[in-house]
């Protein structure tokens, strides 16, 4: 009986050696460097990353700011002109006048003038009668059939007699007429041409416009040249007031010639003298008046002008540009 638990006494003590030392190799192989790669990666500065393919990468979007533009605004000058500079020469004739100039024209009571800007041909007023304007465009060897448009001033005979002369040779005219005109004038003028009825101021080709309907006992208009050195105002009798014709004009720029009748005839020297300051008060240049404004009247403007007076009569002629 002793010997049997003895036995198992023994048998009992080597199953737990073999149990420890089992246990002690599982920790001794524990301890053992290198087993287990996946837990121990290598030291960090041993790391070298493997480089990624450009092919790989996705395309990074640029970013491209907005151009700047380099915009500077036009300064606004106050002497910026309110007209722009013309081509080409302006030449204006006078066809018609009771004042001489070209020995070759004959002179009557009236007033006429040519105005040709290169691409339209203007007569201002048609003078007194159609035989004097005829012969005298036919002596400066100018065809009546080139005339494109006809303004008249006011409806005083020396001023619209050489009308029914001109509608006989040249059947494509306009015919700007104050809106207070006879209705039996326009309907005459209607049969040859066409008839424009002017009111208020408007633009009749470039470069020219009429000042519109001016005054109350007598209704006229006048006509407005713009040309590069400024404009040119031209009257036919001047009825309403050369200096309320020359306040109209400036609404469009700065006048630089003022040219045609005056109506001064019946008017005293300290007038006119007046009348001579308020234009120089409102900048004009030059002047060339002629027709009505009297002898005397025209004395005192070439004193008062010097250099900047121009002697106007029938068949003289400026061109300006």
């Amino acid at each position: 009986m002793k010997s049997v638990k003895a036995a198992m006494r023994r048998s009992r003590w080597g199953w737990l050696l073999a149990l420890a030392l089992c246990l002690g190799g599982l920790c001794l192989a524990h301890q053992m460097p290198g087993a287990l790669v996946l837990l121990s990666p290598s030291p960090l500065q041993s790391v070298t990353p493997a480089p990624i393919e450009s092919t790989v990468m996705p395309t990074p979007i640029k970013i491209v700011p907005a151009p700047t533009l380099a915009w500077t605004p036009t300064p606004v000058s106050k002497a910026t002109p309110m007209i722009a500079a013309t081509s080409h020469p302006i030449t204006l004739t006078i066809v018609y006048n009771n004042l001489p100039f070209d020995a070759r024209l004959k002179t009557a009571w009236g007033f006429a003038c040519l105005v040709e800007t290169g691409k339209t041909t203007i007569l201002f007023d048609t003078g007194g009668d159609g035989p004097t304007l005829m012969d005298n465009l036919a002596a400066l060897g100018f065809d009546p059939r080139r005339i494109d448009t006809v303004v008249l001033s006011h409806n005083h005979d020396d001023h619209t007699g050489g009308l029914d002369a001109l509608l006989k040779v040249n059947d494509h005219l306009d015919v700007y007429a104050p809106r207070s005109f006879a209705e039996n004038l326009k309907t005459r003028v209607g049969e040859h041409g066409r008839v424009v009825q002017v009111r208020e101021p408007m633009t009749i080709t470039d470069h020219v416009r009429t000042t519109g309907e001016l005054g109350t006992a007598i209704v006229e208009q006048s006509l407005i040249v713009e040309t590069d050195k400024g404009l040119i105002v031209i009257t036919g009798c001047a009825h309403p007031g050369i200096v309320e014709i020359v306040k109209r004009a400036k609404a469009y720029g700065e006048v630089y010639l003022v040219m045609g009748g005056f109506h001064l005839a019946d008017k005293s020297a300290q007038e006119i003298e007046t009348l001579i300051a308020e234009l120089k008060r409102l900048g004009v240049r030059q002047v060339a008046p002629s027709h009505c404004t009297g002898e005397k009247a025209i004395e005192q403007f070439k004193a008062a002008f010097g250099a900047d007076f121009i002697r106007a009569g029938v068949g003289s002629q400026m061109m300006v540009k």
